[in-house]
């Protein structure tokens, strides 16, 4: 009787300290969603649509990516990943490659004469107890000198069996390496995933993402973007954009090897599409 009345005491401890913790998770995350939006300050205003494709461009290139399903993976859970991401750049040829020369870019080297921009990326996470994931990504485009860091934290929700998982994730992404233009993102997402045939895994996603741009004329450099209305001659711009993200993740040799395809959507801008071969668990 007194080790059944023990255990049932135990249980119960048990129960609302998880429910003590999942609560106060729901709030910090929830908070981090609400402060993406309170904080924002309006977007400055650009009077030059070329300087506004470029702001774009670049927004979508800081964006952080795990290329992740919504599922935990656990306290043994460890793993590395190589790929590369694909970004369709917005406006005129001509005005993005004056804005690429005033990185101190060869413009025939520059690969923005097809219209878009390949960037390769490294990738490692980990998996840590009650259901995180914590992770970190670095790039780098050669032709430019950009360099992408980023990182993030998951919070799986919810996860059973035969069931879809629920999760959580924030992050941080940062380019840096340009002459003239310096950009950071934090960003906030709800992510929803599905396995099926022991292999596949099909996820997809909805948040908010806060940037943060700078970019000055690059006049020392001989070439001009003709910024004004600041005495540098300067703009910064802090911007709040809706995200989507939808991807698919073959284990190739389950489950320590996989590869992973995603396309997302970072604002009104068009998509980009990020791949990622990963070994690990």
């Amino acid at each position: 009787m007194k080790a059944m009345l023990k255990k049932l005491i135990l249980s119960f401890i048990k129960r609302r300290l998880n429910t003590t913790m999942i609560t106060r998770l729901w709030s910090i995350l929830i908070l981090i969603l609400g402060t993406l939006v309170v904080v924002s300050e309006p977007a400055s205003a650009v009077s030059d649509t070329g300087v506004e494709s470029y702001f774009s461009s670049i927004e979508r290139m800081t964006r952080n990516s795990p290329l992740e399903h919504a599922g935990s993976h656990g306290t043994i859970g460890i793993g590395l990943g190589a790929g590369a991401g694909v970004y369709n750049l917005e406006g005129d040829d001509e005005v993005l490659r004056a804005h690429w020369r005033s990185q101190g870019v060869d413009v025939s080297d520059n690969q923005v004469d097809g219209g878009r921009i390949y960037i390769p990326r490294f990738y490692f996470h980990k998996g840590l107890p009650w259901s995180l994931d914590v992770g970190v990504s670095y790039g780098v485009h050669g032709p430019t000198g950009a360099t992408l860091a980023g990182g993030y934290t998951q919070w799986t929700a919810f996860e059973a069996f035969a069931l879809p998982a629920v999760a959580i994730r924030g992050g941080f992404g940062r380019l840096m390496g340009l002459r003239t233009t310096d950009a950071s993102m934090i960003t906030g997402e709800l992510l929803a995933s599905y396995g099926f045939l022991r292999i596949f895994t099909v996820y997809g996603g909805l948040g908010t993402a806060r940037s943060q741009i700078k970019t000055r004329s690059g006049q020392e450099y001989g070439t001009s973007l003709s910024l004004t209305g600041s005495p540098d001659n300067s703009i910064s711009r802090v911007n709040v954009v809706p995200t989507e993200t939808i991807g698919l993740q073959v284990q190739l040799v389950p489950p320590f090897a996989g590869a992973t395809l995603e396309t997302q959507k970072t604002g009104d801008g068009p998509r980009s599409v990020l791949g990622k071969l990963s070994i690990g668990m």
